[in-house]
């Protein structure tokens, strides 16, 4: 069931990438640096209980009303250890160099921006020109420790296409429309069974960060660059650790989205070294 997550919701691409760069006004010139604007990150997900975020024991005390102001709490320190750890990593590419995230909220401010909304190709080019910006960048963060019900609906569809091809399969060799019918048919219901009833042991188990990240020029405001990153987990990071935090959700969540910043960044660097002039 992971392998398949990481495989599907990937596919999940937003090709913001058809435009040539240099046409809006963005060059990629190594040694130098591309000044990016960074937004404060979205967290596009709701905490509902304590457990969804950190390992919580058993013999916890806390009622399930203090749980859940526990988890109101992390969830907006959250964003900002996460944003820090964004703005760090940005820092060390090779490509682009972070504008300080003070410096990026107090222009928003005095621009009335905010990302409670989506900003127009307008409002992305009036920031970047405040700032002295070559680019901005979004990332939302969509799910961190859960995934939502929505996406189970869409890794359920994603098993129609599968049970369909195994039943062309079938059918040509059986020489069995009926055969054919039958092994679609067991192939969707037994996903429904798995994705559905296994979704909390999916929870339970893994440490899922799925992340959106897009890039727009900063002369004209324009989409150039958009992905999803979907991460179950960091193994590697997580066997280096002591065996007593390798069990913590907290622990795991973080290597989990550091593993998902990483490829985000590689893929923008990727993207910007296959610039069209």
């Amino acid at each position: 069931m992971a392998r398949r997550l990481a495989l599907f919701l990937p596919l999940l691409v937003v090709l913001g990438g058809c435009a040539s760069w240099r046409r809006q006004g963005l060059s990629v010139n190594p040694p130098a640096k591309l000044r990016v604007a960074v937004l404060p990150l979205i967290l596009d997900f709701k905490v509902k209980k304590l457990a969804d975020l950190e390992t919580v024991s058993s013999s916890s005390t806390l009622s399930a009303a203090q749980q859940r102001a526990q988890a109101e709490s992390l969830q907006a320190a959250l964003e900002g250890s996460l944003a820090d750890a964004f703005e760090v990593r940005l820092s060390s590419s090779y490509l682009f160099s972070p504008i300080p995230r003070q410096d990026v909220e107090k222009a928003m401010l005095a621009l009335d921006i905010s990302t409670s909304t989506d900003l127009s190709q307008k409002q992305y080019a009036l920031l970047a020109r405040k700032l002295g910006a070559d680019a901005v960048l979004r990332v939302k963060v969509h799910g961190y420790g859960r995934i939502r019900e929505s996406w189970l609906f869409l890794l359920w569809a994603s098993s129609f296409g599968e049970g369909a091809a195994q039943g062309v399969i079938v059918a040509e060799a059986a020489a069995n429309v009926w055969a054919a019918v039958g092994v679609a048919s067991e192939e969707v219901l037994q996903e429904g069974v798995e994705w559905f009833g296994g979704g909390y042991l999916f929870d339970r188990f893994y440490a899922p960060v799925i992340l959106e990240g897009d890039f727009y020029s900063g002369k004209t405001g324009k989409n150039l660059w958009g992905r999803w990153f979907v991460v179950t987990e960091n193994k590697k990071a997580v066997k280096k650790l002591p065996r007593a935090q390798q069990k913590r959700k907290e622990v795991r969540l973080y290597l989990t989205f550091q593993k998902a910043r990483d490829a985000m960044i590689k893929g923008l660097e990727k993207a910007a070294l296959k610039n069209e002039g």
